[in-house]
């Protein structure tokens, strides 16, 4: 009986029962509180709002990519509403320049 004591098998489980005998599981002091202000959205409202940060973390280009598809389409149409519709979307605001003679 000796020898099946002192294998190596037979210390690793003693070893592990020690080990076992150490430890302790607590449980948590308190329940975490709930967010009273909580804003449940609806399931449309939730898919779109899911679908901007999608686009916004693995697309960003995206955007810069539509907006040149709409300025090729009006160029190809020959649209100058939507060109300056496109311009002022897109240059932003500029401070007008005064020339002095």
């Amino acid at each position: 009986m000796d020898n099946v004591e002192k294998s190596p098998g037979m210390q690793a489980i003693a070893t592990m029962n020690e080990i076992n005998k150490e430890i302790v599981f607590r449980k948590p002091v308190g329940v975490p509180k709930r967010r009273k202000n909580q804003n449940v959205l609806d399931e449309d409202t939730y898919v779109e709002e899911l679908g901007k940060i999608i686009q916004r973390d693995f697309f960003p280009d995206l955007e810069k990519l539509r907006a040149q598809n709409e300025y090729l389409e009006a160029m190809e149409k020959n649209d100058l509403i939507k060109l300056r519709e496109l311009y002022a979307k897109y240059s932003g605001p500029r401070r007008p320049t005064h020339r002095s003679m």
